[in-house]
């Protein structure tokens, strides 16, 4: 059962659409891929769905609740997570400090919620009193990551969270977000890496010059010549009503 519903929404920047009629939805437990080539407008809806950017149209559901044209700081405490590629932490603050941070609107002890973040990223536990700003890209990212389930989000939507990352950061983080999803978490995921996006999601959409050409599991997305269909040469428009009524 989806968790997260996205209709034909359309954002961009003043008042210029660099995504227009997207559609997409998300699952409890699984993970999400977004994929495309530069500037198809993946980031863009991203920013859209959590309320970073105001959408000039369409609609945003979480459970049930319509989400739509509400500010981040709501969205965030309705039960939606967001971490973006980049100035995903705050560098002069401790991860410890940081994760405190993220759980500015938890009530009641946050202890017990901190443990278990750091059972989930033993990497940060060992840095906890250490400068965010002292931690290599992956340990960033992961950071970023981690402050945004303080709140225990019903999704999280990951903004390319292996971008420049050494290989070995890359495999990392990739096993953080199938254990995010295997806790019960949605996570939407735009990751550049296609063949690692495909890899380890559940479900994958592409976009294509702002708009959905094709969706599917991912391994069928896998099967398809993206290449082709990036540069516009096979173009396989979806039908969006199925992927409304799924």
């Amino acid at each position: 059962m989806s968790i997260l519903v996205v209709e034909q929404l359309t954002a961009g920047y003043n008042r210029l659409p660099v995504a227009s009629e997207v559609s997409l939805r998300a699952e409890a437990g699984k993970v999400t891929a977004l994929i495309g080539p530069n500037g198809a407008g993946k980031s863009t809806i991203l920013k859209a769905i959590f309320g970073v950017l105001r959408p000039m149209g369409g609609s945003v559901t979480l459970a049930g609740r319509a989400l739509t044209g509400w500010p981040a700081y709501r969205i965030a405490q309705a039960g939606l997570g967001y971490v973006p590629q980049v100035n995903n932490v705050f560098p002069t603050l401790s991860v410890a400090e940081n994760l405190e941070m993220g759980a500015y609107t938890r009530t009641g002890d946050i202890r017990s919620r901190m443990s278990e973040i750091f059972d989930m990223f033993p990497d940060l536990k060992q840095a906890a009193r250490r400068p965010a700003g002292e931690l290599s890209g992956g340990q960033r990212n992961m950071l970023g990551m981690a402050r945004a389930l303080m709140l225990d989000p019903q999704v999280l939507l990951l903004d390319e969270p292996t971008a420049g990352l050494a290989p070995l950061y890359v495999e990392r983080i990739w096993d953080r977000v199938r254990a995010i999803a295997a806790a019960g978490t949605g996570v939407v995921v735009v990751e550049q890496n296609v063949d690692l996006a495909l890899t380890h999601a559940d479900w994958a959409y592409v976009l294509i010059a702002g708009r959905n050409s094709l969706d599917g599991p991912a391994d069928q997305v896998m099967g398809k010549d993206l290449a082709s269909i990036f540069l516009g040469q096979a173009p396989e428009k979806v039908d969006l009503v199925p992927i409304l009524e799924r």
